[in-house]
């Protein structure tokens, strides 16, 4: 895992010998397993979410699910400037919520995770994933782009 963070430019090792996280944001390679495997987690987890909302019975158990879209398009150039504030905007929102998943569990804050963690002692994995989706294939992006964040 080490050399993938090195290779990915998410890691540093100094000359210490000290790891050193210069990133937040891994996004494996195209083919890579971890890519196959990271696609699949985020159509199941999709899904699950759709499933689980269609049968929750009462909507403010289900889970979080929400979209916003356009009405009448954007210009190309609207669209890339939206794509710029759509990065920028998420990656402030996903870094908040990390944040305070990880005081949750102790893992920064000085706080350390309180013992019970809940009836039965049962822990929950959970978390949020964003994603930015187009209609159709836009003749100006590349697919080397298109496929990279």
């Amino acid at each position: 895992m080490l050399d993938e963070l090195l290779r990915t430019g998410l890691a540093e090792v100094d000359d210490d010998g000290l790891i050193r996280n210069t990133g937040r944001t891994y996004i494996p390679s195209q083919l890579d397993p971890a890519a196959i495997e990271r696609l699949g987690k985020v159509l199941a987890r999709v899904a699950d979410t759709l499933d689980f909302n269609n049968k929750v019975s009462a909507p403010p158990l289900g889970r979080y699910e929400r979209n916003v879209e356009t009405d009448i398009g954007l210009t190309e150039e609207q669209y890339q400037q939206f794509n710029i504030y759509l990065r920028q905007k998420c990656q402030q929102l996903l870094e908040t919520l990390d944040n305070w998943l990880a005081m949750q569990e102790g893992r920064i804050g000085g706080a350390k995770p309180p013992e019970n963690r809940g009836r039965g002692g049962k822990r929950i994995m959970t978390g949020v994933g964003i994603y930015h989706y187009v209609d159709e294939k836009l003749p100006f992006e590349d697919e080397d782009e298109s496929g990279s964040n």
